[in-house]
């Protein structure tokens, strides 16, 4: 995979996640779910651009550290 193949699927990861979250969001609002049922995902619904930014970096770390793990080579972190 090229560089910008990495930072594809980082982007995909990233959507993905938005998608969840507003998913989550969207179930409370109608109370299927309670905010308590999906602490995990607190971050994910939050409207705070640091936790966005937090997410995002968690998403690039792991996604990296899987790439590492699997004898993937994806060079330095793209700029965004």
């Amino acid at each position: 995979m090229t560089e910008k193949d990495h930072r594809l699927m980082i982007e995909m990861f990233k959507h993905q996640t938005r998608v969840i979250s507003t998913l989550v969001a969207v179930l409370e609002g109608r109370e299927i779910i309670e905010q308590g049922d999906l602490d995990a995902y607190d971050a994910l619904v939050a409207a705070d651009e640091s936790q966005v930014s937090e997410l995002e970096n968690h998403v690039e770390e792991t996604y990296r550290g899987f790439a590492k793990v699997l004898g993937v080579n994806v060079g330095s972190t793209p700029a965004d």
